[in-house]
């Protein structure tokens, strides 16, 4: 995340693990380079991660968008969807750029993890950690080696074993959950914003 290439969103269905524990990251399909400024003006990728500044494309963006994707990504490995799942995506991508941005209820993990994902999530992608800040968070202080989710993985894969194929879960009979749709949009047109959202262009 970060340096020299910028992806727009990442869904947890992207974070991968083997049965050592090792976490990857997989499909970079919309990921890019960034220009020379270090900005991006591209508007594809998949809405409901992407950060507000990938979708008003006022100045462009950066590995700061990824930060917010990340964000994102933690709201939707608690409640199972990112923010605005149940919207159509055009309404989703208006609410993401005109809203609050997404926040975890005191019930949804510790006080740290939930400034971290506040920290993440931050409106302005100026007031959002670079991922170098975001590893001194108290949050990371806490991380444990990737062998602790050995038992769980084994646990699970064994628990599949046992299913009838016609009950297991979509991820294992297909080879993974059908993803949320990608979209490549043109730069959003004042009638369009006018009719998603209510106010006159």
């Amino acid at each position: 995340m970060g340096g020299a290439l910028a992806d727009t969103r990442y869904p947890a269905a992207n974070i991968l693990l083997d049965k050592s524990g090792t976490v990857k990251l997989g499909d970079f399909g919309v990921a890019g380079s960034l220009s020379e400024h270090g900005k991006r003006h591209s508007f594809c990728g998949t809405p409901f991660w992407m950060a507000p500044e990938v979708i008003n494309q006022e100045d462009g963006y950066d590995s700061k968008a990824d930060i917010w994707s990340l964000g994102v990504c933690c709201v939707e490995m608690v409640r199972g969807t990112p923010p605005y799942y149940e919207l159509h995506p055009m309404r989703a991508v208006f609410l993401i750029d005109r809203e609050d941005p997404p926040r975890l209820k005191d019930d949804e993990g510790s006080a740290h993890f939930r400034d971290f994902v506040a920290q993440c999530a931050q409106k302005k992608p100026g007031e959002r950690p670079a991922a170098k800040q975001l590893l001194r968070h108290p949050w990371f202080a806490k991380v444990k080696k990737p062998s602790t989710l050995v038992p769980l993985i084994t646990r699970r894969i064994n628990w599949l074993a046992k299913q009838p194929k016609q009950q297991r879960p979509p991820s294992v009979v297909a080879g993974g959950l059908a993803p949320a749709p990608e979209w490549d949009f043109g730069p959003p047109s004042p009638q369009a914003k006018s009719y998603w959202t209510g106010e006159k262009s």
